[in-house]
Formats: structure tokens, sequence, C-alpha cells
């Protein structure tokens, strides 16, 4: 049940940084910026949301040092922001995809690694007994 909980909190979390990452990367298409330098800015203006709500949220019983996640978080984060860019790449130039759908899809493939990397390694509570956290 907690991890059920945890899921449902990192999408909230993750949904709200999401939303700002993907308005901010569209606002900035509008203005006719390149799409690769869009989504950095989208990724670098929620980065801080998602941080701060993963560690008072979705992981608040983490007893894992703040500096110690936040350098997991960052490398979690940065390493699936550029195989994002690489996945954006793929889609926008070999398939032809538009670049909001190419950036819908990319960031929604991201959003899930993410998950999975910060719960069982950026977030993650070493078990004194030997057994997972559940």
């Amino acid at each position: 049940m907690k991890t059920l909980f945890q899921i449902i909190r990192f999408c909230i979390v993750g949904g709200a940084a999401t939303m700002l990452h993907y308005g901010i990367a569209i606002s900035m298409l509008m203005l006719d910026m390149a799409v690769f330098w869009a989504n950095w800015i989208g990724f670098l203006s929620a980065f801080g949301l998602g941080f701060a709500g993963h560690v008072f949220f979705t992981f608040h019983d983490c007893q894992t040092r703040k500096l110690s996640a936040l350098t997991k978080y960052a490398f979690v984060s940065l390493t699936s922001f550029l195989c994002g860019q690489s996945l954006l790449t793929v889609a926008m130039l070999f398939y032809g995809m538009p670049d909001d759908l190419a950036l819908s899809l990319v960031i929604i493939l991201t959003a899930t690694i993410n998950f999975l990397l910060s719960r069982n390694w950026a977030f993650a509570v070493a078990s004194r007994s030997g057994k997972g956290a559940d």
C-alpha cells in the first residue's frame, strides 16, 4: 500500500513538474524558439519544483541526506533528459513527428524512467533488516 501512495504522490509532483516543463517549452515554441532549446528551458524550469516536491512530499519519509538525494536526483534527471533529447531528435528527424507530439511522448517516457530511478536509487532508503523498504 505504501508503494501505491508513493506512486500517486510521484504522479502529483511529477505531473506538476511535467506541466511546468511542457507549458514553458510550448510557450518557447510559440515564440519560434527551436524545440531543443525550448525543451532545455522547460527542463531547467521544472527541475527545482520536481526535486522539492519529491523531497518534501513523494519521498518525505526518506532518510537519505538531502544533499545526497539532490546529487543523485540531478544525475537521474539530467541523464533522462539527455536521453529524451536524443529520442526527440530521432522522433523528429527520422520519423517526422510534429514538435509538440514528439515533445509530449518524450516527456512521458522520461517521467516513467525518473520514477523508477528516483524510487530505487536517488531517494532509496537502505534497509537495516535486508528486506525491501515496502
